[in-house]
């Protein structure tokens, strides 16, 4: 990676604790910082680092929404109101316009954030934008007991791990030049037990999940698997920044309300064997490279929202009692639409939780606003038992 001459004020924020201050922030060779803390006197003293101007690039524009089965490899329109989901209980997904376009085959990126646990996960969402044909993959991991910064062994920690296969790609191969947004929603047979120990003190368990691309970028047509497995795995010739895929970056706490314990950070993994071994996982991420951000240009945290698993019948309306967003004990009744209405004409910052029941928008639950159309739906719902 080949930095360029616009200086930034570090990878490392002196407003991060002492005890993570001693740390060396170094991806490649090219982009190295040494905060130094100095506990007695309080003094810290930071470098200043070239950035990378491409490690993030601006999206074009949404392309679209999608929900997967994990047990079928299915994928339908995301707005479907009827299937089984409970509330959202973490989200960080503000669109920045931007997303990390310097990931590469073979670099992990995790990242992390503070939710009530125990969560049992019935379905999460992540995000990326590409310039790629369709047909990669993505695999998502997600971790206990995790606050960024290599602080927690990976080892014991681990949750569980998804390969999402066959993703969807550019809307224009005639110009590589545009990245298009893809949001996906995976929809889980067994729900994913989160169970992260408050290591803050906050009240709320530190969790974490990682981000790796295939190497959609590395394929050559005319001749492929020529080259030196090591830089291409089994993909073909190597075409450097010619085909791109990373997480869509978002999570600024003034904007994701429901995205509790994200930082302007990420921790970043290289291991080889992603490149080289097709299928290869390992969850215990031993090649830590650093910890990094983007010069503050963009904050550091990527897509991310999960739902709670949600109610084992439909109900009379058919909507599984989504709008039972007091208690979750998957009855609509009047604590839920005494919360709407505490909060009825809300148009910044609404969420499901409070109120913002209307299926209708393509990124369900909710438009953003709490209105007539919520209300009729909490009202169309009113009275669903659906255990």
């Amino acid at each position: 990676m080949t930095p360029d001459t616009a200086a930034v004020r570090g990878l490392c924020a002196v407003r991060f604790a002492v005890e993570r201050a001693c740390r060396f922030c170094d991806e490649g060779g090219n982009a190295v910082i040494r905060l130094l803390a100095m506990v007695a006197g309080a003094a810290c003293f930071l470098a200043t680092p070239s950035f990378a101007g491409h490690d993030i690039l601006p999206v074009k524009g949404l392309a679209g929404a999608r929900s997967y089965d994990v047990v079928t490899g299915q994928q339908s329109p995301i707005a479907d109101p009827t299937r089984n989901l409970g509330p959202q209980v973490w989200a960080a997904t503000w669109q920045s316009g931007f997303f990390w376009a310097d990931q590469g085959c073979g670099r992990v990126a995790l990242d992390w954030g503070d939710v009530l646990t125990p969560v049992a996960v019935g379905a999460f969402g992540f995000s990326y934008a590409t310039n790629a044909d369709p047909g990669f993959e993505c695999i998502i991991m997600f971790y206990n007991d995790d606050n960024g910064w290599d602080s927690q062994p990976k080892s014991g920690n681990y949750i569980a791990a998804y390969r999402i296969a066959d993703l969807a790609g550019t809307l224009t191969p005639q110009n590589r030049f545009w990245y298009w947004n893809w949001v996906y929603r995976v929809e889980l047979a067994t729900p994913l037990l989160i169970t992260a120990s408050d290591l803050d003190n906050d009240a709320l368990g530190d969790w974490g999940y990682t981000y790796w691309f295939g190497c959609v970028n590395y394929v050559n047509e005319l001749d492929p698997g020529s080259c030196d497995p090591n830089d291409c795995g089994a993909s073909g010739y190597i075409v450097p920044n010619t085909w791109i895929a990373g997480p869509l970056l978002t999570g600024d706490p003034n904007v994701d309300p429901l995205a509790p314990g994200i930082e302007d950070a990420y921790d970043l993994y290289t291991d080889p064997n992603y490149v080289t071994s097709p299928g290869y996982i390992d969850p215990n991420l031993t090649h830590y490279a650093g910890t990094y951000w983007f010069g503050g240009f963009v904050y550091a945290q990527f897509y991310m929202e999960l739902f709670a698993a949600g109610c084992p019948n439909r109900g009379d309306a058919g909507r599984y009692c989504q709008a039972d967003i007091v208690g979750f004990d998957c009855i609509v009744g009047l604590p839920d639409l005494a919360e709407l209405l505490g909060n009825y004409g809300c148009t910044t910052g609404c969420t499901l939780l409070m109120g913002d029941v209307d299926p209708h928008d393509p990124l369900f639950p909710g438009d953003g606003v709490i209105g007539l159309s919520d209300l009729a739906e909490m009202l169309g719902q009113y009275g669903d038992d659906c255990n």
